[in-house]
């Protein structure tokens, strides 16, 4: 994925959200 750091956090906020990991 072609994806800057500030997406990448963006994404792992989003994923700890809904998988609560």
């Amino acid at each position: 994925m072609d994806c800057g750091f500030t997406c990448l956090r963006m994404v792992a906020a989003y994923h700890g959200k809904c998988y609560s990991l």
